[in-house]
């Protein structure tokens, strides 16, 4: 695995934990995990997982 790619993982794990103590500290809120308000910790958390995920999981799946 290359260090940018190890970086990424890294900064995945650590969004994916940040997601359960938050979760832990302030309960679950499905309305506001499925329409977030703009800029809150939904909407910054679902952003960045996306852009995460996607930059891991695309070298994964070449183009034919």
């Amino acid at each position: 695995m290359s260090a940018d790619m190890d970086k990424l993982v890294q900064e995945h794990i650590k969004l994916q934990n940040e997601f359960m103590e938050y979760i832990h500290k302030n309960g679950f809120d499905f309305t506001e995990y499925s329409a977030p308000t703009p800029g809150g910790f939904y909407d910054t958390y679902r952003k960045r997982w996306l852009e995460l995920t996607h930059a891991i999981t695309t070298p994964l799946h070449p183009e034919k």
